[in-house]
């Protein structure tokens, strides 16, 4: 029994979906402290004049050490909207873009998710069967 425990991600690295692919039991690991400056809300992606943050707004004031599963996306500011625009203006003649991206928009544009709901959405293409 294969089992994989790896911590939300925004936007995860092809080894993530990799391992959750081949794992018979995932889980993610959310119940830990967020670290603001980590990888829970954003991500690179690489455009012609180099690497680009995307970053998802969460709302951290006054929270003192939560954890990655109590932090609120900040819904107030059109993060989204933005983050789909990078990757079409970037990635649009990508092979598969289209599939991915165009046809789940909801993957990147979920209201009111934590950082780990924003995983689960990010993880569950991966997870359908294949065939």
């Amino acid at each position: 029994m294969r089992v994989v425990i790896l911590q939300p991600s925004y936007l995860p690295w092809l080894g993530y979906f990799d391992q959750l692919h081949k794992s018979d039991v995932f889980v993610l690991y959310d119940d830990v402290q967020y670290d603001k400056h980590g990888w829970r809300n954003r991500n690179r992606i690489k455009t012609p004049a180099g690497a680009q943050w995307l970053t998802v707004p969460v709302l951290t004031h006054g929270q003192g050490k939560p954890t990655n599963r109590e932090i609120r996306i900040d819904d107030r500011q059109p993060w989204g909207r933005k983050h789909l625009q990078a990757l079409r203006g970037n990635y649009a003649k990508a092979p598969a873009f289209a599939e991915v991206v165009e046809r789940q928009p909801s993957v990147i544009c979920w209201p009111s998710a934590g950082t780990s709901g924003s995983a689960r959405n990010s993880e569950s293409p991966a997870r359908r069967p294949s065939g």
